[in-house]
């Protein structure tokens, strides 16, 4: 993924130049790096479920008790 392109997932992400991470949100845009403003190529840290998903799983947790 990279600057400019949509953000398909929520997660938090980290610029491939600085390594300098940021959260985005489904359907945003890449920014540039925040440290150097270059134009950055960006990798998934970590992948955050949305409110939705949370609450689903937590009724599918309830179930299972």
């Amino acid at each position: 993924m990279k600057t400019g392109e949509s953000v398909l997932e929520l997660g938090l992400y980290a610029s491939e130049c600085c390594l300098q991470e940021a959260l985005f949100d489904k359907g945003d845009s890449f920014s540039r790096c925040p440290r150097c403003s270059n134009v950055s190529a960006w990798e998934v840290v970590d992948v955050v479920p949305s409110s939705e998903e949370m609450r689903l799983l937590k009724a599918n947790a309830g179930r299972k008790h």
